[in-house]
């Protein structure tokens, strides 16, 4: 089993013991851009676990929302995909076909939330990064505090 530990603005990770559950707090800056779990051994207990460290700003949760896209020309793209990952920033995406999308392209996402609302949302993105079929983008209307998507995403 992997922990995961958030990282706050000043670069400290409360590391939780899934064996014994003692906290404590660990100066992380050093770790940033690795993307492995990190072995670390408990100081109360002596127990040998995982953590994944997340530098993320925002908490993202794992979903599987069914989602249309489109991309603005001059690289016109557009379709169905699945968001894998969804952030109150932003969103990630898996495509179903074969695409050309690339970093810096703009476009918009529309998907419905899985909540008792069925909250349909629309959102303006900018393309971040693409790996293969998965494209992560952030949004362009971001709103600090966005209701439905805010309590969607409380953990």
């Amino acid at each position: 089993k992997v922990v995961k530990s958030y990282v706050d603005e000043t670069g400290h990770a409360v590391i939780i013991c899934p064996n014994c559950f003692r906290k404590r707090s660990v100066r992380v800056n050093k770790f940033r851009g690795r993307h492995s779990a990190s072995k670390v051994r408990c100081c109360a207990c002596s127990q040998h676990f995982k953590v994944m460290l997340e530098f993320r700003r925002h908490y993202r949760k794992e979903t599987m929302l069914d989602c249309k896209f489109q991309i603005n020309p001059p690289a016109k793209s557009g379709g169905i995909c699945e968001i894998i990952n969804l952030s109150t920033s932003g969103l990630c995406f898996r495509i179903r076909g074969v695409h050309d999308i690339q970093a810096g392209q703009i476009g918009s996402v529309t998907f419905t939330l899985d909540n008792h609302k069925r909250s349909e949302l629309t959102k303006r993105i900018i393309v971040r990064h693409v790996e293969g079929k998965h494209i992560g983008c952030e949004f362009l209307d971001h709103e600090e505090y966005e209701k439905e998507l805010g309590f969607y995403l409380r953990p």
